[in-house]
């Protein structure tokens, strides 16, 4: 039986939580919390409630904790609720969203570093993801960068205490703090420009900020050195559907040799996750996509 506990956060995405929670039933975790937002629409009412009836097949012994709201709180409340709720009870855990689908090899790779780093004050998050798609030949077992990936992930209550959820960040404050940490100019455009335009618009969603908070508080992330958790989420708040990011491959790790090490940047793994996110979510133009746009402009006049 798993020990750690477990946040599973749905929706109305039954196909997709099916496979999140099948994972999930294969560790048989001792202690497990489910959240589930309302639907927005007489159209999500059955959506919804398949999606919560799909939790319900637990064959082991498992203290289960369930918060279902009746009405829709949105990306932003409802997530950030559930994880408040969540660490009201637990010092620390794993949480998944209802399309991160973790292969066996994440949840000890959490726990293993859930207990190495709970002390380090410096390191805030544990991602389950790893952007870097083979571009960096390492030995180590894990890095650490100053990025957060939230694609299944884990954390402690100590962390998740440091976001403030009353307000939005300053630009300015925002911008220094991009400079002093990543060299990478394009990365600095991208990261600059999904983070301002998130805090712009404050109410609509949790992780941006989350991310933002961590990286100004000088926050550290783990990650694998292979990639642990499949998105297969390509609709609702965020479309990936073009992106290699979605349903990319996940390796096994062995997780019984890893051992603590320094906390500090690893400045190669970072120059490379940096490249590669410019890689997937910058892409070169290409000469027929600039001509498509043209004829649709054309077409449009």
């Amino acid at each position: 039986m798993f020990e750690t506990p477990i946040l599973l956060i749905i929706f109305n995405r039954p196909h997709t939580t099916e496979k999140v929670f099948e994972a999930i039933k294969n560790i048989r975790p001792a202690k497990l919390y489910i959240a589930a937002d309302g639907p927005r629409n007489q159209a999500e009412i059955e959506l919804c409630d398949k999606a919560r009836k799909l939790t319900e097949d637990i064959n082991w012994k498992c203290e289960i904790h369930r918060l279902y709201r009746d009405n829709n709180l949105g990306c932003k409340t409802g997530v950030s609720q559930a994880i408040d709720w969540f660490f009201e009870n637990e010092e620390m855990g794993i949480i998944l969203e209802d399309d991160c689908v973790p292969n066996h090899s994440f949840f000890p790779f959490c726990t293993k570093m859930l207990n190495l780093y709970k002390n380090d004050l410096s390191v805030k998050t544990i991602s389950g993801s790893n952007f870097l798609y083979g571009k960096y030949d390492h030995t180590d077992d894990y890095f650490f960068i100053n990025y957060t990936m939230i694609w299944g992930w884990a954390t402690w209550k100590r962390a998740w205490k440091e976001v403030d959820w009353s307000k939005p960040f300053e630009r300015q404050i925002i911008e220094n703090k991009i400079r002093q940490s990543y060299s990478n100019k394009q990365f600095r455009t991208w990261i600059s420009n999904m983070i301002n335009h998130y805090n712009d618009n404050f109410d609509k969603t949790w992780d941006v900020h989350v991310l933002t908070t961590f990286l100004l508080n000088e926050g550290l992330s783990i990650i694998p050195s292979k990639n642990l958790v499949k998105n297969i989420g390509v609709e609702g708040t965020h479309n990936f559907q073009d992106s290699k990011a979605t349903n990319a491959a996940t390796m096994e790790l062995q997780i019984d040799s890893f051992e603590k090490k320094e906390v500090k940047i690893s400045t190669e793994a970072q120059n490379s996750f940096m490249n590669a996110v410019v890689d997937v979510w910058m892409p070169k133009e290409t000469v027929l996509n600039i001509l498509k746009r043209k004829v649709i402009k054309i077409l449009n006049a």
